[in-house]
C-alpha cells in the first residue's frame, strides 16, 4: 500500500492495482490504474492544476477475472483467467470454493496457467480452502502456477504446504481413490 499526497487536497492511496484518490471535496473513488478514466471537476469547473478525481469509465480488460470450473473424475478444476487481485480475485475465488464446498466437492484443484500473479489476499483465500478442504476429508492443490506465484509460495514458506503439479494427470493421479 502506497501513500501519495499531491498537494492541493489530493492524496492517493495505492492498494493491489487500485488507486483510491481524494480530494477535500469531492467523495472517494476507487480506480483502477489500467483503466481509461475520466476527470471529475470541481462544481463541474476544470480541475484545478494537479488535483483531478479520476473514476473507472468501464471495466479494465487487465484486471478482470474469469473463472470457470470443469469436472474431470472426481476433480474439481477451477480455472482462473488474469490478475487475482484483492476486490475481484479473491471475492470471485472464495465464492467458487464456497460454491463446490457447498455442493460436497472436497477435490479441487486451481490451474494458474493463464494468471500472471496473485496478491496476498488471494492467497490467504487459498490457505482458507485449504484448511476447510483438508478438515472435511478433501484437499486444494494446484496447478501450473506460474514463476511469480511460485515465488510469492516460497517467500511465505506455504511452498511446503500445496501440493503444485505441472500437469492435469498428475493431480487425478494423486488422487485415484473416491471421495
Amino acid at each position: 500500500m502506497n501513500l501519495f499526497d499531491y498537494g492541493h487536497g489530493l492524496i492517493s492511496l495505492g492498494i493491489s492495482g487500485y488507486e483510491l484518490r481524494v480530494t477535500s471535496s469531492e467523495l472517494p473513488v476507487m480506480v483502477c490504474r489500467h483503466s481509461a478514466t475520466q476527470t471529475m471537476t470541481r462544481n463541474s469547473q476544470p480541475a484545478w492544476e494537479g488535483g483531478m478525481l479520476t473514476r473507472k469509465k468501464q471495466a479494465c480488460q487487465d484486471c478482470l477475472v474469469e473463472l470457470k470450473v470443469e469436472r474431470d473424475g472426481n476433480v474439481y478444476f477451477i480455472i482462473p483467467q488474469g490478475q487475482m487481485l484483492a476486490g475481484e480475485g479473491d471475492i470471485r475465488l472464495k465464492q467458487e470454493l464456497d460454491r463446490l464446498r457447498g455442493e460436497g466437492n472436497k477435490r479441487i484443484a486451481i490451474d494458474f496457467s493463464g494468471v500472471p500473479y496473485i496478491d496476498s489476499s488471494v492467497l490467504g483465500q487459498l490457505v482458507h480452502g485449504y484448511s476447510l478442504l483438508k478438515k472435511e476429508g478433501g484437499g486444494l492443490k494446484l496447478l501450473n502456477p506460474p514463476k511469480r506465484i511460485i515465488d510469492l509460495l516460497s517467500l511465505t514458506r506455504l511452498i511446503t504446504v500445496f501440493e503444485i503439479y505441472q500437469n492435469r494427470q498428475g493431480i487425478l493421479d494423486s488422487w485415484k481413490t473416491p471421495a
